[in-house]
């Protein structure tokens, strides 16, 4: 689950304990949802040195320098994200319900 995912969950769920008359408990989930968008919001925002924002994305130092000509800093926002490989022992998994599925010996 995302983290945006888990503060709207936190907001739905203090809409239900509001109307089942919980509410300083809606207010403390409430207030949960809004400082979780409010960090996410800061990190979003923050500022990463080109070293920085190569290790955050997965993208060279040279790389990131071409994608933002003159800049020294680039908000953690802006970053391009290299796709992830999986691991061998799922792809290994995958390949069997993939194989299996199909009728064929894995």
């Amino acid at each position: 689950m995302s983290l945006s995912a888990l503060a709207l969950r936190w907001r739905e769920e203090a809409a239900v304990l509001r109307r089942r008359g919980a509410e300083s408990l809606a207010a403390v989930l409430e207030q949960c949802a809004v400082e979780l968008a409010d960090a996410q919001a800061a990190e979003a925002s923050e500022g990463l040195s080109i070293a920085d924002a190569a290790r955050a994305s997965g993208y060279s130092t040279s790389q990131l320098r071409r994608l933002f000509p003159g800049q020294n800093r680039i908000t953690r926002a802006d970053l391009p994200h290299k796709g992830r490989r999986m691991a061998s022992g799922a792809k290994a998994l995958i390949a069997r319900i993939v194989a299996k599925r199909d009728g064929q010996a894995a």
